[in-house]
């Protein structure tokens, strides 16, 4: 059956079965306050906005950067900031770094990583204002703490744009809300990557949008696939401190987690056993046990009392397929 749709530039587009699409956006709470537009703040979109951001911040004596938002990428564009000579915080409104992907003694060790390369890190802190006239001078928070800056990078997370879906008349809630194939309340319109809400989540992460588009094209296809939601990988780049997990970070009641930690040298690996399956991982460092755990829950591996007992003693190989083909 072929249904329209009137677009608020009152165009009609007729379809059988269709993808909702609309694009989201950064969210920039405070971008609706003028006092933001009169300092021309601006979202980095194109490589030409981080050339632009870089030499003005090259072009200050003693630059001082707030990065609001403590996810991948605040901490990347943090970090990268402070390579550059920048004196970088990272306000973080919720009360620790990577919530969503670590657990807590992981996400402590992280924030000791970032504060021990010099990065100050606030948690628990959100942003009410911009201070300053024609440039900035500092952020004022809702505490009503105001801390010195010159420059403000917002990375907390986006928003998805809904009107389409509102106007359509479909269920909505953070984003178009879908069921495991894809599929908004009109049976004959589907929705994925940032803009879908699946399970009570809007991830916003490419692999989670790419496996949600394979699902959607197959049933599109005629063919049968669900999407089963669980804690993405998240892997951390380009910070002096390779960090990933995968999978199942928190241990049920009858799971086994092992952890191992190195304080000193901001060391931290986490397997989350189940009836002795691996089936997550969390990895601070030890990119090659970190491999080997990520290879071991794709295979739905079991571990014997022994291995398990083996990782209770720090020695780790029981997670390799090929103990001898990884040095």
């Amino acid at each position: 059956m072929r249904r329209s749709s009137r677009t608020p530039a009152t165009a009609f587009f007729q379809y059988d079965d269709t993808g909702a699409t609309p694009r989201d956006e950064p969210f920039l709470a405070a971008c609706t306050d003028e006092q933001w537009r009169s300092i021309a703040a601006r979202c980095a979109r194109h490589a030409a906005d981080a050339v632009a951001l870089r030499a003005n911040l090259q072009g200050s004596r003693r630059p001082r950067a707030l990065v609001a938002g403590g996810g991948l990428l605040g901490l990347e564009a943090a970090h990268a900031l402070h390579e550059l000579g920048v004196d970088v915080t990272i306000a973080e409104r919720s009360t620790r770094l990577l919530s969503r992907a670590l657990d807590e003694r992981a996400s402590d060790m992280l924030r000791s990583y970032f504060e021990s390369v010099g990065i100050s890190v606030r948690a628990e802190i959100e942003l009410a204002a911009i201070c300053g006239e024609d440039r900035v001078t500092g952020v004022r928070t809702v505490g009503g703490e105001t801390i010195a800056c010159d420059t403000v990078l917002v990375a907390a997370g986006m928003t998805a744009r809904r009107e389409l879906a509102t106007d359509a008349g479909l269920r909505i809630g953070r984003g178009v809300i879908v069921d495991e194939q894809m599929r908004t309340s009109d049976p004959d319109i589907f929705a994925v990557g940032d803009v879908a809400e699946f399970a009570g989540h809007t991830w916003g992460l490419w692999t989670v949008a790419v496996r949600q588009a394979q699902v959607a094209a197959t049933v599109i296809a005629g063919g049968d696939d669900r999407f089963v939601d669980q804690v993405p990988k998240t892997t951390l780049k380009g910070c002096g401190l390779y960090v990933v997990s995968f999978g199942s970070v928190h241990a049920e009641p009858d799971d086994v987690a092992i952890v191992d930690e190195d304080w000193a040298k901001h060391r931290y690996r986490k397997v989350v056993l189940r009836q002795g399956r691996v089936v997550g991982g969390v990895f601070l460092g030890h990119d090659e046990d970190a491999v080997a755990a990520e290879q071991a829950v794709e295979e739905e591996r079991r571990l014997n009392p022994d291995d398990i007992a083996r990782l209770g003693t720090r020695d780790w190989t029981p997670l390799r397929a090929d103990p001898v083909a990884i040095s």
